[in-house]
Order: structure tokens, then sequence, then C-alpha cells
């Protein structure tokens, strides 16, 4: 038979590096993630927002592969590759937690990063690295477990950086961060869309996110309730009074 929705996956594919069409994810009798639909263009950086337990944690692994849909499609660049492992396709999902050398200096972190043998820029990521995070750099010596908790996160992020992800899935990278510390990471995705990266975020600071953000989805149990481009719902919020 025919594949009738091929055309559709077409044009989802020219327009968009990555599509989800009414994406159903359950976990026993809970209906985790409900008919969830969005687009994340090439080059942009797109946030989930919404509360904990709202389903934006569980979309990302959804997409990472990590969770297999019960229905719905997820496109990248116009092929279907649910349930599949992404980080070969170039999709890197950098998980929430900070998952660190501690007894490793910030340099030996980096450099363990890509397994087998050393990719010839390799030298040429890391100094990337150290550009987009500039205290990883006055830190490089130190050693990791000694990093406050924003730089650790950093160092999570400049690791997944490192296998040159085409797209990098930040899951809840201000978690557990004071406000100030929390915008020192967000401060740092424009430099990281800068090296090419699109970026999809999970973040549950919906005001934080919109002011590094091209576009929103804002999830409520399980359910993408407002979505658009982030100067409009920033718009929409300042009209509202931030409510």
């Amino acid at each position: 038979m025919p594949d009738t929705d091929r055309p559709e996956k077409e044009a989802c594919g020219a327009k968009h590096m990555l599509c989800l069409e009414k994406v159903n994810v359950y976990y026993g009798e809970i209906h985790a993630l409900k008919d969830v639909s969005l687009q994340v263009a090439e080059g942009s950086v797109v946030a989930l927002c919404g509360d904990a337990g709202s389903g934006r944690s569980t979309c990302l692994k959804t997409i990472a592969g990590a969770i297999l849909p019960q229905a719905g499609a997820i496109l990248f660049r116009g092929r279907d590759i649910a349930g599949e492992q992404t980080e070969a396709l170039g999709i890197v999902k950098v998980p929430e937690g900070r998952r660190i050398f501690a007894n490793m200096t910030v340099l030996e972190n980096l450099q363990v990063s890509v397994a087998g043998p050393l990719p010839e820029k390799y030298a040429e990521r890391i100094e990337a690295v150290l550009q987009v995070f500039p205290s990883l750099r006055r830190k490089q010596r130190q050693t990791a477990g000694h990093l406050s908790g924003e730089e650790q996160q950093m160092l999570i992020i400049g690791r997944a950086l490192l296998t040159a992800p085409a797209l990098l899935l930040l899951d809840e990278p201000t978690h557990g961060l004071r406000p100030g510390c929390a915008a020192a990471i967000l401060n740092c995705i424009p430099a990281i869309k800068a090296l090419g990266v699109t970026i999809l975020l999970a973040e549950q600071n919906l005001p934080l996110a919109l002011s590094i953000a091209d576009r929103c989805y804002v999830f409520a149990e399980g359910k993408i309730t407002r979505e658009g481009p982030a100067a409009e719902l920033t718009a929409e919020m300042a009209g509202a009074g931030g409510s």
C-alpha cells in the first residue's frame, strides 16, 4: 500500500528539523503525553515549559528514544525515529542531574568525553566549549568536584557539545540552582546556538525560558496548552500582568 503520510512527512522534514505528530505515551495506566504535536526549526531554540510532572521531561525522553510512544510520530528530518537510539543521528540529550568525574579536573572531564580515537578536531571542540563557558576556561585545571553547581552543569553541557550534536536536548538544566545561577546557565544558550546547534529545552521557569527561546510550548497534565513565538507569549504575559 502507498504511504499516504509521505507528502506530509516530507513537508515536515523540509520545514523543520524535528516534528512530533500526536504523540501519546503511557506509564501503565497513566497517560503521560496526550496528542503532543510540536515543531523545532533548524537553528532555533525551543522551550518546553510547565510545572513539574506536566510532561516536559517525558517528551524529551521520548524524542531521545528512551520511551516508545504508544501512538504518533517523531520525525527527524522527515524520518520517523520513534523508539530509536538517537545519538548516532546527532540528537544528544543532557539529562537532569550533574554526572561528572568529581576527582578529575575540568579539562580531564572534557578529554574523556569521547570514546575511542579522538576526532581530528577534538582540540578545537574543547576550545569552542571553553569559549561558550568562560568560567570553565578559568578553572580548567581545577578538580570538577569543587566547581559550583552551575559550573558543574556547564561542564555536563560542554561534554555533550563535544559530540557535535545537531539537536541538543536539555532536560531541566537549571534544576536546584538559585535564580542568578539559573540565569547564568541559560544565558549561555545563544552562544551554543551560534555553534550551529539546535536546542530543545525543558525548563520550569517560563519567563527565564522565554528570554532566550525563539518559540515556546507550555505543558499541563501531559498536553500542550499554549504555544507560539517567545516574543508573543512574553507580550501576552505582560498584558496579563505576568499571570
